[in-house]
């Protein structure tokens, strides 16, 4: 049975975003010297774009899951504006789920309040939840409604970091590198090749296209394989361990 009770929300704060963008460029190498010199409330944003100019900001959205302000926003940026703006303007556009405990048997319980709302969500949001328990397996859902996920790490103040995720890369290097064998050697070499890097390009393109699939991990890189495994994380409870019998 779907629990019908509304889930709440807050806004996010301007701090909470500055927790995530120093998350999203630590990512990209950033040291902790210059996150504290770039990635301060005081410091120019356009300060922080030009140090890291490669940085795809539109991975805050696919990977942090924020809402971020229009183009003309960015377009209107000027050297006075600061990373305090721009945080800002993104908790404006951004809600965090209230994790609060749910009654059960009488006894107020936050693992079983933090479960219902994260199953709450997913009902939400068109995801079939009427088999989903806590012992379920989190990737299947995770894959399926990432969005979801990702509001509900921003809910946990950090002890839940940023979904890794999976590219299916290596199995296409092998597989590409497999036909370039077979089509250089078939087709003498020369056009072989061309041939190749011709089915190299699109199953290239097929791995940008292909939704990504996500990892979930505690805050010490632990693999959380259940929806227990998340909960106990998102609550900073001691991790579960099973002993051999």
């Amino acid at each position: 049975m779907i629990d019908t009770r509304p889930v709440r929300y807050r806004q996010l704060t301007p701090d909470e975003v500055l927790a995530e963008l120093r998350l999203y460029f630590r990512d990209w190498g950033i040291t902790e010297a210059d996150l504290a010199k770039y990635v301060c409330p005081e410091a120019s944003l356009l300060e922080l774009a030009k140090r890291e100019p490669e940085a795809d900001w539109a991975d805050l959205i696919s990977h942090h899951g924020l809402s971020l302000p229009d183009d003309e926003w960015f377009a209107t940026l000027k050297p006075e504006h600061t990373v305090r703006d721009f945080c800002e303007a993104v908790a404006d556009l951004n809600e965090v789920l209230i994790l609060e405990p749910a009654t059960v048997l009488g006894t107020r319980c936050e693992t079983a309040g933090a479960f219902r709302a994260l199953k709450r969500m997913l009902a939400d949001y068109g995801a079939d939840v009427s088999e989903l328990r806590p012992s379920s397996e989190v990737k299947p859902y995770l894959d399926a409604r990432p969005d979801v996920f990702h509001r509900f790490r921003l809910a946990t103040s950090g002890r839940l970091p940023p979904y890794s995720r999976q590219r299916p890369w290596p199995c296409l290097v092998v597989l590409v590198s497999i036909l370039a064998a077979i089509g250089a050697w078939w087709l003498k070499y020369e056009t072989g090749i061309v041939v190749a890097l011709a089915v190299g390009a699109v199953f290239g393109l097929i791995a940008f296209l292909y939704p990504p699939r996500y990892s979930p991990t505690d805050s010490d890189g632990h693999q959380l394989t259940t929806f227990r495994d998340l909960i106990h994380a998102a609550l900073a409870r001691p991790r579960r361990v099973m002993v051999a019998g």
